[in-house]
């Protein structure tokens, strides 16, 4: 597989006011983990945790394979299928996205080798995805037009800028998680084909694909096909359909799991999406500032949460210090929020429960779907307010 070809982009020359506020917020929390660092003699990238819990991952995926060629009622096929899925999720979140960011052995070489490795096994290639996320999302969390992460189906309206305002949006907040159960097949079906076709993507231009990555991309999804439908349809003892129910039902289920996951860290009610300045490209704000309030945690003091999100639960500490393993978002987190308070700006910091988290995301569906169809009407904008604004249903 090797080291990942070397990305051709091309991005919107898209600047922050400042990178730092006046009473240098960003310096102060740098300095306090640098702090952190030195003290406690630990590295920035994974240590021997992040590898013990790399293998015990690793060995259920093996487990999960070994399973496949042992099905013989459906429910087997159930629980083999959410083994390896599952495993195989929480095996790209933890290790898969440190690698994405270069934060697991801090070798360029290697962390490619991991990424791809662990994308492969899901029938994905990482070649676009890294770009987006490194290049676009990570840059400009919330901000229109130039956040890859923005950047999804029609039928779902983020923002009154994303998407031509259709009459079924009113109904978005109702029909999301069933369109989310779906994000598997896309993600598989359709989303690598498209990133290779698609020259713009937010703030990005991609002129070509190198062919060694379309070669990669077709060979991942034929092992992976390969792997969970070869293996029990050689030797299992059921029917074909009922294997390819049984896979289909567990992609559902994880689908509306990551794309929660995912969602809940940008794209909730309480956060808000800037427009940079049309005539200078100018975010008219500190880029530490914007790290901070356009992103949420939830469940940061959950040591199951940190254990099985790998760091999207602590999205502040990875958006501000993206460089550094997960490992530390908990401490950093800790830190940051510190920082903060001693600066009578604890306010900048946000956090909710997993649960809330959804809720919430739904609720802002809702609220943006209502505003567009306000103006829409050109009548009165009237938004629920935060203290009521879970009744999504209604």
């Amino acid at each position: 597989m090797g080291q990942q070809t070397s990305p051709a982009f091309e991005s919107r020359k898209i600047r922050y006011a400042c990178a730092d506020t006046p009473d240098q917020i960003y310096k102060q929390i740098r300095a306090r983990v640098e702090h952190y660092f030195c003290s406690s003699g630990l590295p920035k990238h994974a240590t021997v945790f992040m590898a013990y819990k790399a293998t015990v991952l690793i060995i259920l995926i093996l487990v999960g394979y070994w399973s496949l060629t042992r099905i013989e009622t459906f429910g087997g096929a159930l629980a083999a299928y959410f083994l390896l899925t599952f495993t195989s999720l929480i095996l790209s979140i933890n290790l898969g996205h440190d690698a994405a960011h270069h934060a697991v052995t801090g070798n360029r070489r290697l962390d490619a080798l991991i990424f791809q490795s662990i994308f492969a096994l899901q029938g994905l290639s990482g070649y676009v995805w890294q770009i987006r996320h490194n290049h676009s999302h990570h840059v400009l969390p919330n901000v229109k037009e130039h956040d890859s992460d923005m950047e999804l189906t029609s039928l779902i309206l983020l923002d009154l800028d994303t998407a031509e305002v259709k009459w079924y949006h009113r109904y978005q907040h109702l029909y999301a998680p069933f369109l989310y159960s779906f994000a598997s097949f896309y993600l598989l079906f359709v989303q690598d084909f498209k990133f290779f076709f698609q020259k713009n993507h937010a703030n990005l231009h991609i002129a070509k694909i190198p062919t060694i990555e379309w070669v990669k991309m077709i060979a991942f999804k034929i092992l992976y096909f390969g792997l969970v439908f070869g293996l029990p349809m050689t030797y299992a003892g059921i029917g074909y359909w009922k294997i390819a129910l049984a896979w289909a039902l567990v992609q559902m289920v994880i689908s509306i799991f990551v794309a929660f996951t995912f969602f809940i860290s940008h794209h909730v009610s309480e956060l808000k999406y800037i427009a940079p300045n049309s005539k200078n490209n100018l975010v008219a704000d500190s880029w530490i500032h914007h790290q901070i309030t356009t992103t949420i945690d939830f469940e940061p003091e959950n040591r199951i949460a940190n254990f099985i999100f790998g760091g999207f639960n602590v999205h502040v500490a990875h958006h501000v210090f993206p460089e550094v393993s997960h490992e530390h978002y908990p401490e950093l987190t800790r830190l940051i929020r510190e920082v903060l308070a001693e600066n009578n700006i604890a306010d900048w910091y946000k956090s909710f429960s997993f649960m809330k988290g959804c809720v919430s995301h739904l609720q802002h569906l809702k609220n943006v779907a209502q505003q567009a169809f306000d103006i829409k009407k050109k009548r009165p904008i009237n938004l629920p307010s935060h203290e009521n604004s879970h009744h999504f249903f209604t």
